[in-house]
């Protein structure tokens, strides 16, 4: 559980007299947000991260704002990966096969929670393409132009058969040359790629589901939102 102290209250503390005494901190629970998704029955994905220093986790129903409580299971901060268990009904989802590689300017799509205290607690398709396979920030990583804000982190990005490629992780702006002038900011999401995924799964012994979710978007809809949720940390 993270705090807030009043401010100024420590300053009081190094004071002397009885007043000190009487005084009382006013403590503050401070909640932040971050994606989640199901890969296996009761398990979920989303980054190291949004669970780091908290120690309350609860997945909420974006419908009816219920909470059910998580536990931590495992946390690898070099991945930027966390496996969450919650009580959770839902349709795990379908990771890409093994052998699926990504390639520049393929369509990509996440959904995820972008600040859901400003812009509400629905589900949000972003739409975009792969930048680069391997992001100049971090080689482990992809960059891709999705539109991503704080809540998004641990967002599922599908391929356009609707199997997960990889985990959104963070968001960044980057400036576009054309002609040799740099021209408006795009916005780039960098994204956990699916071999980190797959490896940090079977070190913790989770296999994920081998469910059918490729067809329309109208077709899997369903599944899609039954499977991703806001986490919240506190």
């Amino acid at each position: 559980m993270v705090l807030a102290v009043t401010p100024g209250l420590a300053a009081d503390f190094l004071r002397t007299g009885s007043d000190v005494a009487t005084q009382k901190a006013t403590l503050t629970v401070v909640k932040s947000y971050g994606t989640a998704f199901l890969v296996a029955p009761g398990r979920l994905i989303t980054n190291a991260h949004v669970v780091a220093n908290h120690d309350g986790f609860a997945i909420l129903n974006p419908v009816s704002g219920a909470q059910t409580p998580a536990h931590v299971l495992a946390v690898d901060a070099n991945r930027d990966l966390a496996l969450l268990a919650a009580d959770v009904p839902g349709t795990p989802l379908k990771l890409a096969p093994p052998a699926e590689k990504m390639e520049p300017l393929e369509r990509v799509y996440a959904i995820g929670f972008p600040d859901p205290e400003q812009y509400g607690f629905d589900r949000k398709l972003a739409a975009g393409w792969v930048n680069e396979v391997a992001s100049e920030n971090d080689p482990r990583e992809a960059s891709m132009t999705l539109a991503v804000r704080a809540g998004n982190s641990g967002s599922p990005v599908f391929s356009p058969d609707w199997e997960v490629l990889g985990v959104v992780n963070g968001g960044f702006v980057s400036p576009l040359l054309r002609d040799g002038v740099q021209s408006t900011s795009d916005p780039l999401a960098s994204v956990i790629r699916l071999p980190d995924l797959r490896a940090f799964l079977q070190t913790n012994g989770v296999t994920p589901s081998t469910g059918a979710t490729s067809g329309a978007l109208s077709d899997v809809a369903p599944q899609l939102a039954s499977a991703v949720f806001p986490v919240e940390t506190f």
